[in-house]
């Protein structure tokens, strides 16, 4: 027969009989001893750690290599064919990178998931979660609300990083072409700043300097230096030569952005004083 504790002390006859599994809530260190009739075992003993679980914001700042194991998120977006899976929970945004589990068969935009344990393992300064676990061993719910992206009217930061955000009438610095083959860059104007907008998901598309856009894609990091990865783009219906303006003003492009000038003040195409 063998007994066992779950205070520290030793365990003798006398202790609780192990006759059926246990569950443990809490760090604990469990000895046991086994008799033999009035003959006794040495006692072993296992101590075993209860893991935190920590969200997105965490593991974001975890070192290459450590252990993420991650409270429940939702699913914001999947990238099928380029491994990455976007999840979020009340800190933050976090980016699982996996070409086995990016099949829409696995992960919707809305599901919650439960039990995920990741590594970490970062790209140039953008964190990244591998899966450490086996996909049966999470619990998923499937149904839920996708989110929506956050709009902004400013140059992203580090700390956004992984956010699914939206830019309505950015325009481009010079012409594009986003291919299906090759990742490549464009340079959007964002408050009149440059900000790079990346084909990391190696879509198809043109974009026009002479057009407004409204933009789609998640915040990321290349030798931490902020980026926008490209998801979509809608080109807005007015286009700017289209655009009816008093006589008295002046309108012109400058750095790939429309701009006019009235009674001596500067406005930019969304009617905003500019400097």
């Amino acid at each position: 027969k063998v007994y066992y504790t779950l205070d520290g002390t030793e365990p003798t006859n006398a202790s609780t009989e192990y006759t059926a599994p246990f569950e443990l809530t809490a760090t604990t260190t469990v000895k046991a001893v086994a008799y033999d009739g009035d003959k006794a075992s040495a006692v072993v003993s296992k101590t075993f750690t209860k893991t935190p679980l920590i969200g997105c914001a965490e593991a974001n700042a975890l070192a290459e290599g450590e252990i993420a194991y991650m409270k429940p998120f939702d699913i914001v977006y999947v990238v099928e064919g380029a491994g990455y899976i976007y999840i979020k929970d009340e800190t933050g945004t976090a980016l699982i990178y996996s070409y086995d589990w990016d099949e829409p068969t696995y992960f919707a935009a809305g599901d919650h998931v439960e039990g995920f344990i990741g590594k970490s393992s970062p790209y140039k300064g953008l964190p990244e979660l591998k899966p450490n676990c086996n996909y049966e061993d999470l619990t998923i719910t499937k149904g839920g609300t996708p989110t929506e992206p956050t709009i902004l009217t400013e140059v992203p930061e580090a700390a956004d990083v992984h956010k699914y955000v939206q830019f309505n009438g950015v325009q481009f610095k010079e012409d594009a072409t986003f291919a299906k083959d090759k990742a490549t860059n464009a340079t959007m104007l964002v408050a009149e700043t440059e900000v790079v907008l990346r084909n990391a998901f190696k879509f198809e598309t043109a974009l026009m300097a002479n057009k407004q856009y409204n933009v789609v894609g998640f915040v990321a990091l290349y030798n931490d230096a902020v980026q926008v990865y490209f998801l979509k783009a809608e080109a807005l219906s007015t286009a700017v030569d289209n655009i009816t303006i008093d006589q008295n003003a002046v309108k012109f492009i400058e750095n790939g952005q429309l701009f006019i000038v009235k009674d001596g003040v500067r406005y930019n195409a969304l009617g905003q004083v500019t400097k």
